[in-house]
């Protein structure tokens, strides 16, 4: 119960504020709703806090997920590319990647993407919470990157690395090398058209964990691509703005740790909203109703928005705009890019 307990308090707090008879409010019905919602904080803040990491290690500026413009230094000559969130925000699919994998470790069973006004993140995993991560960015053609600190605060050095398909390339260090059995590795490496690709991997269990990395490398595509979506949104509430994306795959989360979970974040004049789906086995993760939610073709699919909140009106409310979305299943040979619109 003691775990517990946070989910019962967001969910007593949005019940209380919500339009709704005193009756209704019960001990299990908060909790339902409070976990949907911690969970989605959770899911937002997993993307802030890795593409943290990876712009400290770089001495970037950063702005959170949402944020109107990355908090870069005046003067900056490297700022993350923002290219695929305006595309995102202005095209039919809602999730854009600038760069993607080729070659994986067999480990990786999934590759999820995160997406904010700061930039983008593809993120390779394997099921577990200490299995294999690597991470994929891509910044713009500059200067080689300034080199800053690990997310531990300990310094970190810049090593020669063979090159990836002939062009520069680097480790980012905290020591003398980058042994081929160390589990958390920083690469960049300058790719065709002039910007940097950076990769970090993280509780790598290769035979040889550097070689792997530059496996990886060799086989990453850069450019655009939309990444097909479970769901189809349809209309959004006028004036909506998207502000986040995280696909989570597989997830992360004891309770569905072979699944995924996706979470669209809009700003719709000043209100929060969002949308979250992931596969039905994974209901109890992201809390809500009947009000909020709905399950169709092994999928559950819920809408948040703040209580009282009057934005989604003109598509008939939360339940209104669920009915108008179309669930594609689970079979990833039916998702779509055609998800806005």
């Amino acid at each position: 119960m003691t775990q517990e307990m946070p989910e019962l308090i967001d969910g007593l707090a949005e019940l209380t504020n919500a339009p709704a008879p005193a009756s209704a409010v019960s001990a299990e019905r908060a909790m339902q709703v409070g976990r949907g919602r911690r969970r989605r904080r959770q899911l937002a803040a997993a993307a802030t806090t890795t593409a943290v990491a990876v712009v400290a290690a770089l001495g970037l500026g950063f702005g959170l997920p949402g944020d109107s413009h990355p908090a870069v230094p005046a003067g900056s000559p490297f700022a993350p590319d923002r290219a695929a969130f305006v595309a995102a925000q202005s095209g039919a699919d809602p999730a854009m990647a600038d760069a993607t994998f080729g070659w994986l470790p067999p480990s990786i069973t999934g590759v999820g993407q995160q997406l904010g006004a700061a930039g983008g993140m593809a993120v390779a995993r394997a099921p577990g919470l200490t299995s294999t991560r690597i991470m994929l960015s891509l910044y713009p053609a500059g200067p080689v990157p300034t080199v800053g600190s690990a997310d531990t605060g300990g310094a970190l050095s810049r090593l020669d690395a063979p090159a990836v398909n002939g062009r520069t390339a680097y480790w980012l260090v905290s020591g003398a090398t980058a042994a081929p059995g160390d589990d958390d590795l920083f690469l960049c490496w300058q790719t065709a058209d002039g910007s940097w690709a950076v990769m970090h991997g993280y509780y790598l269990k290769e035979s040889d964990n550097r070689a792997a990395m530059l496996r990886v490398a060799a086989g990453v595509t850069v450019g655009l691509r939309p990444i097909p979506l479970p769901v189809r949104i349809g209309k959004l509430p006028a004036g909506a703005r998207l502000t986040g994306v995280t696909l989570e795959r597989p997830s992360d989360d004891v309770d569905s740790p072979t699944g995924w979970e996706l979470l669209l974040e809009y700003d719709v004049h000043g209100t929060k909203i969002s949308v979250a789906s992931a596969p039905a086995q994974a209901r109890r993760l992201l809390g809500g109703s009947e009000n909020d939610c709905r399950s169709e073709a092994g999928i559950v699919l819920c809408v948040d928005a703040p209580p009282g909140s009057t934005v989604l009106d003109p598509l008939g409310g939360m339940q209104g705009w669920l009915k108008k979305m179309t669930v594609l299943g689970l079979s990833e040979s039916n998702w779509t890019t055609k998800v806005v619109g």
